[in-house]
């Protein structure tokens, strides 16, 4: 994954998923619960050194996190 790649937390079927911006919404991992996916996508996020975009049941951004320092 590059350095310029954005993972999002968003709203997944019945439940949560770690999706790559560019991957056509096929996650990298799913759960059930909002706080577990933000969990893995931010370790994630910092071991690949990208971006982490959590957002809330509605869909908006409500928190932009950079790892690729």
């Amino acid at each position: 994954m590059s350095p310029n790649q954005k993972l999002h937390v968003m709203r997944y079927e019945d439940g949560w998923a770690v999706i790559p911006e560019k991957a056509n919404n096929v996650p990298i991992l799913t759960c059930s619960k909002q706080q577990k996916a933000i969990k893995e996508g931010r370790q994630y996020a910092i071991e690949n050194k990208c971006e982490l975009i959590i957002h809330n049941r509605m869909g908006q951004i409500c928190d932009w996190i950079s790892y690729n320092k």
